[in-house]
C-alpha cells in the first residue's frame, strides 16, 4: 500500500472522536473531503440514575433483524437498537444511490454494529423500493463468499449457500431483462465491485485490501460510522435486554456499562455483552496482546489497540478489534507500565507511541510498516486459487 493512501484515510479517523461531532469522508471520482457533523443523537440517562442531568433524552427504537438477510457472523440476538445516526447514514447512502454512485462502502470500528446498520438499511430500502432486485450476500474478511439471498423488494426470490455466484448472475440477468433497479448489499468485502449498471453497498470492518480497491475508483463513496457515546450505550442497555434461551433477560445497569466503557471505549459488542465471561476474556485478550506487542519489541504499535497474534497463532487474518479505547482499565494500565518500565525511558516510549500514526479509528495506533509486515505474514498463508476468481 502506498503511504499516501494511509495519509488520506487519516483525516476522517483522527477527528471522529471530536466532542459533539461525527466525521465522514467522501471519496467521489478521486475528490475527497472531510465533513464534521454535529452529533444530534439524543439518549435517555439510565432509569436508576436519579442525579443524572437529563438534557437530552429519547426512547430507544427497537427493530427485528431481517431473518433472511445473510450475515458474516451468526447473530446472538434477533432484535437491535436503532442508533440515531442510522437515519442520517441511511439518507447519506440513498442520496449516493440517487447520484449514481456505483460503489458505496460503510466501515467503522469492529464491534460497533455495522451489521445492524446493514439490516436497517436493507429493511428501509426494500420497503421503499418494492420492485427493486436486491442481491444480498455475506463474505468473510478474506472475501470468501458465504451465502447469497436475492430479494424483490422485501420478498425473498431465492437463497443459496452453495452456488451463490450462479444465483447472483441469474438475478443480475433478471434485473437487466426487467429494466428494474438492481442493488447489491454485502456484509463483508467481496473480491471486487460488481460490473455496471449495478450499484453496491458494502458494510465491512476496516479492510486494507478492499479500501485500496475502492478509495481511488471513480464513482466511489466511503463513510465511517461513529463509535458509541457513553449515554447512548447506557440508554440502550436500559431498553434492550440480553436474551438467553430458558433464562431471564439480562439488563445492564449504568455502573456496569461505565466500567466497560473505561476499558473498551465506544465499542458496543463488549460494553453491552450479557455474558460476563465473554467480557473478561476480551479484557484478557487485550492484556495478552499488549504483552505480545512489547515481547516482539514492536514499540510502534500503540498500547490501546489489540494487534494480531504472532505468526503461527490461531488467527488466520489480523483483526483490528477493541479499537477506540478512550481509557485503560487498571489491569491494562498495570500491564502497560510493567512492560514500559519507569523513569525517562518510560516517558520517551509513551511520547513515541502518542506520535504513532492512527490506523482506522482513534485509539488504534499502528505504524504503516509494522502493519504491512503483519498483513503480508498472515495473508501469505491464506491465499489460494479462489483469489483470482470473480463472483459476478
Amino acid at each position: 500500500m502506498a503511504p499516501t493512501s494511509s495519509k488520506k484515510r487519516k483525516h476522517a479517523r483522527s477527528g471522529e472522536r471530536k466532542a459533539g461531532c461525527k466525521v465522514r469522508r467522501i471519496t467521489d471520482s478521486g475528490n475527497q473531503a472531510t465533513v464534521a457533523i454535529p452529533n444530534d443523537s439524543v439518549v435517555a440517562q439510565g432509569a436508576g440514575d436519579s442525579n443524572a442531568t437529563k438534557t437530552r433524552q429519547s426512547s430507544v427504537q427497537i427493530q427485528v433483524f431481517p431473518t433472511a438477510l445473510p450475515t458474516q457472523l451468526p447473530l446472538d440476538q434477533d432484535t437491535y437498537a436503532v442508533r440515531p445516526c442510522y437515519v442520517e447514514y441511511y439518507d447519506l447512502i440513498t442520496a449516493q444511490l440517487r447520484y449514481g454512485t456505483r460503489t458505496i462502502t460503510v466501515s467503522g470500528t469492529s464491534g460497533t454494529g455495522n451489521t445492524m446498520l446493514y439490516g436497517y438499511v436493507f429493511s428501509r430500502f426494500s420497503r421503499e423500493n418494492p420492485d427493486a432486485i436486491i442481491i444480498t450476500a455475506s463474505y468473510t474478511d478474506e472475501s470468501r463468499l458465504i451465502r447469497v439471498t436475492v430479494f424483490e423488494g422485501e420478498r425473498v426470490i431465492e437463497a443459496e449457500y452453495l452456488g451463490g455466484r450462479r444465483l447472483m448472475k441469474k438475478a443480475r440477468a433478471l434485473a437487466i431483462e426487467r429494466k428494474t433497479k438492481l442493488v447489491y448489499m454485502f456484509d463483508g468485502p467481496p473480491k471486487s465491485p460488481p460490473p455496471p449498471p449495478a450499484q453496491m453497498i458494502c458494510f465491512t470492518n476496516p479492510n486494507n485490501e478492499w479500501l485500496d480497491k475502492v478509495e481511488h475508483a471513480a464513482q466511489s463513496f466511503v463513510c465511517y460510522t461513529p463509535l458509541w457515546e457513553l449515554d447512548e450505550l447506557v440508554a440502550t442497555a436500559a431498553h434492550v435486554p440480553w436474551r438467553r434461551p430458558g433464562k431471564p433477560d439480562v439488563f445492564l445497569d449504568r455502573a456496569t456499562v461505565e466500567e466497560r466503557f473505561a476499558t473498551f471505549g465506544g465499542v458496543a459488542r463488549e460494553c453491552l455483552a450479557g455474558c460476563e465471561k465473554f467480557v473478561t476474556r476480551r479484557k484478557n485478550e487485550l492484556v495478552h496482546d499488549i504483552d505480545v506487542t512489547f515481547d516482539q519489541q514492536t514499540s510502534e504499535c500503540g498500547i490501546t489497540c489489540q494487534i494480531p497474534v504472532r505468526p503461527g497463532g490461531d488467527r488466520s487474518f489480523p483483526r483490528e478489534v477493541l479499537a477506540g479505547l478512550s481509557a485503560l482499565s487498571d489491569e491494562v494500565a498495570d500491564q502497560r507500565d510493567r512492560k514500559l518500565g519507569g523513569g525517562r525511558a518510560n516517558d520517551a516510549k509513551k511520547d513515541k507511541l502518542k506520535c504513532s500514526e492512527p490506523r482506522y479509528q482513534p485509539g488504534v495506533f499502528f505504524k504503516l510498516a509494522v502493519w504491512e509486515e503483519y498483513k503480508e505474514t498472515f495473508m501469505s498463508g491464506v491465499r489460494d486459487a479462489e483469489e483470482n476468481s470473480t463472483d459476478f
